[in-house]
């Protein structure tokens, strides 16, 4: 045993643990970054062959003397099958590859730091299975999975890894399925399996149809075939193909969708046209690209015409090009219910005006016989049609045409306040450019939102044809008692 000095010296060394003053290399560690070391963290473990496995991992310790990497077989024992040496500073990834794996086995492993008689916390276990056969120099695996998308560099083929032994793999080309294939370059080796991988031909022609497959070599050893799969090469300039396959269908007042299937692949965007009776064909929409040939695009026209036969046509452009017309293709906008046409042929739609959402006060729009909104009837198309009660829910849900041209407008709401809600039923008159004349509340009831269940409901409205006498009639939800109510044409009482 060493002899101990006094002083100071005594004082450090008595601060020390026992080891430490036994031998001087240990004390000599420990006066020089001693201590337990960080332990290392994010262990991946990846099979590169049959029987070797890469590991990676980070440093996280400046003080290591290196560290101890160990496997464990099926859930046995940890056995040590490396120590490395210490690593300058932190950081990483730091690898190592067990090249004593054997093939076909389910391994784990571990990995810490140590310095001295201290041990790290362990990075991992994580496990990882070999392959199975372990000839390095036979048959590859083929690869799998391949697809080829067309760019405005040529075509991109993907695929998968699916072998340990491969010295390359052999991209090859073809002009239909069953070939003749042509090789058109190789990639690889790759470590490991896995992907995808990438390769672009440069070499394809623009606007063509190509067919590639993709295998494995080792030696005389070829794999079997990923492919073949078959794309179109870019038109990367000139005239775009055009659409096919368009139809309309309406869908609410004013609204038609349209569909249709993209035929090219160099389109900058597509062109909807929307056309009237004999009318010019006007422009209403410019879908962009679709992610490609064959690709069906959705197109919704939603301030279309109101009641009337409209055609749609659609084409593709690319720059100062433009393809051949898919269309043009008619469609039957809709009429609402309740609507009613002028002796001019204008269509009177009815509705409801939101003021504040969700409050509505009863509205009526008219519409040109072309379908397009009337912007000089009432205030821009529309005119509100109030009856007395301002704040609520409520709609116009019927419109008539007067003898002598002005309108009479059935409407019908729900006020939010007093429980149970008012329900009232009321009519307005316009003149025929869409002036309020009048309006009077004809019956009222009370409910739970739109349902009545006590007070009076209004069953019809008629118009002498011959007098534009106004007849309403209704019955009473309380002793089932009908009543009916005259109005003149100008709506006051008779």
């Amino acid at each position: 045993m060493r002899k101990m000095k006094v002083g100071g010296e005594v004082a450090a060394r008595a601060m020390l643990p026992l080891y430490a003053l036994l031998e001087p290399l240990e004390e000599r560690r420990l006066l020089s970054g001693s201590g337990v070391p960080n332990g290392p963290f994010a262990l991946t473990a990846t099979a590169i062959s049959p029987t070797a496995v890469a590991l990676t991992f980070y440093d996280n310790s400046d003080n290591e003397e290196g560290f101890i990497i160990q496997r464990s077989t099926g859930g046995g024992a940890w056995a040590t099958v490396a120590t490395s040496s210490p690593f300058a500073g932190t950081g990483g990834p730091r690898a190592y590859n067990d090249t004593t794996a054997a093939p076909g086995i389910k391994y784990s492993y571990r990995v810490f730091a140590v310095n001295g008689i201290f041990q790290s916390s362990v990075a991992g276990p994580v496990d990882v299975t070999t392959p199975e056969g372990g000839d390095l120099l036979g048959v590859p695996n083929g690869p799998f999975g391949l697809s080829a998308a067309a760019t405005s560099l040529g075509v991109t083929l993907q695929f998968y890894d699916n072998s340990f032994n491969e010295q390359k793999f052999v991209v090859e080309r073809g002009n239909s399925a069953t070939g003749p294939f042509t090789p058109v370059g190789s990639t690889g080796p790759f470590a490991g399996t896995g992907g995808p991988h990438s390769f672009v031909d440069t070499t394809a022609v623009p606007n063509t149809i190509y067919f590639y497959r993709v295998y494995a070599v080792n030696g005389i050893y070829q794999s079997s075939i990923a492919g073949p799969v078959s794309v179109t090469t870019v038109n990367s300039g000139g005239v775009p193909n055009g659409p096919f396959g368009l139809t309309a269908k309406a869908i609410g007042e004013g609204a038609v969708t349209l569909t249709f299937y993209d035929n090219a692949n160099n389109e900058q965007n597509f062109v909807v046209e929307r056309s009237v009776g004999s009318g010019p064909w006007t422009q209403v929409g410019t879908p962009p690209a679709s992610p490609g040939m064959g690709s069906q695009v959705t197109f919704n026209d939603l301030n279309g015409p109101v009641g009337i036969v409209a055609s749609y046509r659609v084409y593709a452009i690319n720059g100062i090009y433009h393809s051949s017309i898919a269309g043009p293709v008619q469609v039957a906008t809709t009429i609402p219910d309740g609507s009613a046409r002028q002796p001019d042929g204008k269509l009177v739609v009815p509705g409801a005006l939101i003021l504040l959402i969700p409050r509505g006060t009863p509205g009526v729009h008219r519409y040109n016989a072309d379908g397009t909104l009337d912007t000089s009837f009432g205030t821009g198309g529309a005119t509100a049609v109030a009856y007395g009660l301002v704040d609520g829910f409520y709609s116009a849900e019927k419109i008539y045409v007067m003898p002598g041209g002005n309108i009479l407008v059935e409407s019908r709401g729900v006020s939010p306040q007093p429980t149970p809600q008012p329900i009232t039923t009321g009519l307005g008159l316009l003149s025929p450019s869409g002036v309020l004349l009048h309006s009077v509340r004809v019956a009222i009831a009370f409910g739970n939102g739109f349902v009545a269940q006590t007070g009076d409901v209004v069953d019809s409205v008629t118009i002498d044809p011959s007098t534009g006498i106004i007849t309403v009639t209704g019955h009473s939800l309380d002793d089932h008692s009908t009543f009916v109510h005259q109005y003149h044409p100008d709506l006051t009482a008779v």
